[in-house]
């Protein structure tokens, strides 16, 4: 049985059959204006007869083998894909999975108008087209409650959003391109290219939750690129204060963390955003992650495209409460070889666990489709609540760890409590590791683990288990490992071990004859591309995608 190999490393050939809406500022545009769409389902490495993708995706592309460092693979600009181009236009031209859509916030354009132009002049009061103010400072310095800012096609330089420039709960400000077009923000010397920030919300009050300035802006289709010389705090953008929403923006290339989002960042929506990294414009450190959430609350993460990160794509730690990681698409993540892709909890400064000892608090990933990632697919560490539900991991875990991972890097060594892995699809070529904990205690109490319905696959092998704190299991035997689980708390694992049999892998949608379909009971209202489940009574599909 050949060895799994996906037969495209291009982002857009697993989103392609995913595409429903219609993202504006995404890609290059045509001379005609518009952004081009690859719609069309890729036709290599596809089994139409029902046969496993895994089995028969045996392009070159080559996910590497588990000594691989994971950097040279997956570099950006190396696959000859038409998105991946050394410049800042990289990244696909399809948009986000349908999950990714955002009503408006209340209030919007009950306010003035404000106009921004490359050719505008600060000059300007910005109430027309013909009087645009030329920087996007002024501009938001302009806004009242209320204001839409309608930019005009070009480059700007970032700026801050503070106290005085915010909207209110009932009159939002909102920040997109006039006429749809393309609008490139970028960054220059240190520091954040956007940054939300009140004085009542600095970490030098102390402050436990959010409870300080909101403000109620959202930005939208922007491209929003960080400095070359943004060092630690180099972020696309930094969220201090609450109530923000970004919504299909393009965010590339920092030096620190894409998104970073604070402990006084609650209630912030990331929706529909292509987040990634891109070393030809700007060198990552080594501590940049897609998006950073520490300490901040209720944070929704929805329908977002997270491709090409060399560490973590996505997580939360340090107390936050009620993530929500749902619908995104996460590929090639951890390109330095260790990065996980989602994470509930990680490890933070002891001080900065300000408000509980546990990182996460009902931290929840659903629904993710997540392919070629050098370390877990999904990450629970020193979370209390964690539910891991219905994700479809593709090929995780090739250098380090394993597709689900039950860790501990907490600094005062909270174990886990009220964790379930339950319903996900675990397909694996380049590593047989499906599940694993670290050396140090993962849970307080075991029987508070639950690990079931989920669908196991490894690629011409058995899955490989490993309780590494018990040290009661190491291997690839089923039946040893659900009794050492039964074992541990009274819980075995009713998950099976099967070929998912996908439709093909671009997609990774089952098939009719896949095992997973009407194979657990319903824990999720909705699927990857927010149809509703279940499809037919009272049992749902195991995996992101509910066959129609």
């Amino acid at each position: 049985m050949a060895r799994f190999r996906l037969p495209d490393r291009s982002p857009s050939r697993v989103l392609a059959a995913t595409a429903v809406l219609t993202l504006t500022a995404c890609g290059d545009p045509d001379a005609d204006g518009t952004s081009p769409a690859d719609t069309g389902a890729a036709t290599d490495g596809v089994s139409t007869d029902g046969g496993s993708a895994i089995t028969e995706a045996t392009g070159d592309a080559g996910t590497g083998d588990a000594s691989d460092d994971g950097a040279a693979d997956g570099a950006p600009g190396t696959d000859g894909g038409a998105d991946d181009t050394a410049d800042d236009s990289g990244g696909p031209d399809d948009p986000p999975p349908p999950s990714g859509d955002e009503p408006l916030p209340p209030g919007v354009g009950t306010g003035p108008t404000i106009y921004a132009a490359v050719d505008g002049d600060d000059a300007n009061d910005g109430l027309t087209p013909d009087t645009a103010v030329r920087t996007l400072q002024h501009a938001i310095d302009l806004a009242d409650p209320g204001t839409i800012i309608e930019v005009d096609a070009g480059e700007y330089d970032g700026f801050v959003v503070s106290d005085g420039d915010f909207g209110t709960a009932e009159q939002w400000i909102l920040m997109r391109p006039r006429d749809d077009a393309a609008v490139t923000i970028r960054g220059s010397g240190d520091g954040p290219t956007i940054y939300f920030y009140a004085d009542s919300c600095d970490e030098e009050n102390e402050l436990v939750s959010g409870d300080c300035s909101r403000a109620h802006v959202r930005l939208e289709g922007l491209h929003v690129q960080g400095s070359p010389d943004g060092g630690g705090d180099g972020n696309v953008i930094k969220i201090d204060t609450p109530q923000v929403q970004l919504v299909k923006n393009r965010l590339c290339c920092s030096v620190a963390d894409v998104i970073k989002n604070v402990r006084t960042a609650d209630d912030t929506v990331i929706v529909g955003n292509e987040i990634w990294q891109d070393p030809a414009v700007v060198t990552p450190g080594s501590n940049a992650q897609g998006i950073d959430i520490t300490g901040a609350d209720r944070l929704r993460v929805v329908g977002n495209h997270l491709h090409d990160l060399g560490d973590v794509a996505a997580y939360a730690k340090g107390n936050a409460r009620e993530t929500l990681f749902e619908g995104n698409l996460v590929v090639d993540t951890g390109l330095s070889g260790e990065g996980n892709a989602i994470m509930c909890g990680q490890s933070t400064d002891a001080d900065r666990l300000v408000d509980g000892d546990y990182e996460t608090y009902d931290c929840t990933v659903r629904n993710n489709v997540i392919t070629r990632v050098s370390g877990a697919c999904v990450a629970v560490g020193s979370s209390q609540g964690a539910r891991v539900y219905n994700n479809t991991c593709v090929d995780t875990a090739t250098s380090i760890h394993a597709a689900l991972f039950l860790t501990n890097e907490s600094e005062i060594g909270q174990a886990s409590t009220d964790v379930e892995f339950r319903g996900n699809i675990v397909a694996q070529g380049t590593s047989p590791r499906v599940f694993t904990d670290t050396d140090e205690l993962g849970m307080t109490d075991w029987s508070t683990l639950i690990v079931d319905d989920n669908l196991y696959f490894v690629d011409g092998g058995a899955p490989v288990f490993t309780l590494k704190a018990t040290e009661i299991y190491d291997g690839g035997d089923f039946d040893a490992w659900t009794a050492a689980l039964a074992d541990l708390g009274a819980h075995g694992d009713g998950s099976a071990i099967a070929d998912p049999l996908f439709v093909d892998s671009v997609r990774f949608e089952p098939t009719a004859a896949s095992p997973a379909v009407d194979a657990m009971p319903c824990l999720v209202a909705w699927d990857f591309d927010a149809e509703p489940r279940p499809a037919d009574g009272d049992v749902c599909d195991i995996g992101a995608i509910e066959l129609e």
